[in-house]
Formats: structure tokens, C-alpha cells, sequence
């Protein structure tokens, strides 16, 4: 069964909306949506991206859609957490890259702490995703 993990019952997910604060410059952040839902009960831990390619927008409309279906609908168990459009330049400037900087973010993991911004970028959403030790990164 495909929905065995919800449960369209009074909703008890904690629920947090925050952005992850990229630096990429000495000046300029990115600052990615991100949803952190957790049902309360031990399970698995699935993460999700999307947004790799600033021109691929249908993917950050699922995923924004998908996680605001938990506002009315229990996750039985475990947690998912999402960043939701990662290349918020190449959103921005409609472009599969990263506009400025031409870098194809999907070829840049595990980025480097000291890069560019593309390299940046990857790093701190490598970082990110290892902190939550998930089961499932998608």
C-alpha cells in the first residue's frame, strides 16, 4: 500500500518552516526553503531536494505541495525534511545553471567550503543533509 505512512486524521506533525542561509559570498546568502515535518514516532528519516536546474520548476511546486499536504494529513512515522528549489539563482534568472557563474550546481557534490559559489552551494547542502543522517536522500 502506497499511503501506509499517512493518516488523514487530526494532524499531529510538528511542523517547521525555515529557510537553510547559504553563504556565497562575503555579502550575499542564499536562503533556501526548507520544511523540517516529523510525525512524533521513531521511523525512518527521508530527505528531499529539488531545484537542482533553475528551468526545472515543476518539481519545487510538487514538493512545496507535498509538504503542505502534512499540514492536514498525519505522517504515521518518522520524519521528512525538504529543501524546497536549491539553485535559487538559476530560479531567479530561469536558467539550468547557476546564472552568474554558468556551474551546473548537479555536477558540483560535494562542493568545497571554500569554492565557488556553485562548489559553496553544494557543500552546505551536502552538510545539511548528512546532519539529519537520513535513510532515503531523494
Amino acid at each position: 500500500m502506497i499511503f501506509s505512512f499517512f493518516n488523514k486524521q487530526n494532524t499531529k506533525n510538528l511542523i517547521k518552516k525555515t529557510f537553510l542561509e547559504i553563504p556565497v559570498s562575503e555579502t550575499e546568502f542564499w536562503e533556501i526553503p526548507k520544511f523540517e515535518i516529523d510525525s512524533g514516532v521513531p521511523g525512518p528519516t527521508i530527505f528531499l531536494t529539488s531545484g537542482i536546474h533553475g528551468d526545472e520548476i515543476s518539481g519545487n511546486v510538487i514538493l512545496l505541495k507535498f509538504c503542505n499536504y502534512f499540514e492536514k494529513t498525519n505522517l504515521l512515522k518518522g520524519k521528512i525534511i525538504a529543501l524546497i528549489g536549491i539553485n535559487q539563482n538559476g530560479i531567479k534568472n530561469t536558467t539550468r545553471e547557476i546564472f552568474d557563474t554558468k556551474e551546473d550546481l548537479n555536477r558540483l557534490f560535494p562542493g568545497k567550503k571554500e569554492g565557488t559559489v556553485g562548489e559553496k552551494v553544494a557543500f552546505w547542502i551536502k552538510q545539511e543533509i548528512e546532519s539529519y543522517n537520513p535513510d532515503l536522500v531523494i
